[in-house]
């Protein structure tokens, strides 16, 4: 009768053992998939971000902020002799 008890004793642990582990494996691979979600919406907004950085970045776009901020292209540079100390060629910038 003791050899009984022990084999149903074995049995029920190794069952519920097995549902544990079981519960445990589903739990995580939940949240692996809550957590994956996470990741594609972060990468969502990064590309977001990097394309409107694209965007404010480009030559076209930058040349048009400046302009509205009142500032105007670079002239022509000139050389300066430092034995004299003077400015030779080159030419001043000018609004355009």
């Amino acid at each position: 009768m003791p050899f009984l008890l022990v084999v149903v004793l074995i049995l029920l642990g190794a069952l519920a053992s097995s549902m544990i582990l079981n519960a445990t494996m589903a739990d995580t691979a939940f949240r692996m998939h809550e957590a994956q979600i996470r990741l594609n919406i972060l990468n969502d907004h990064i590309d977001t971000v990097r394309s409107q950085v694209q965007d404010v970045s480009a030559a076209d776009s930058l040349a048009q902020r400046a302009t509205a901020l009142g500032m105007v292209p670079a002239g022509a540079p000139g050389v300066v002799d430092l034995t004299t100390g003077t400015v030779s060629g080159g030419t001043a910038a000018t609004q355009g």
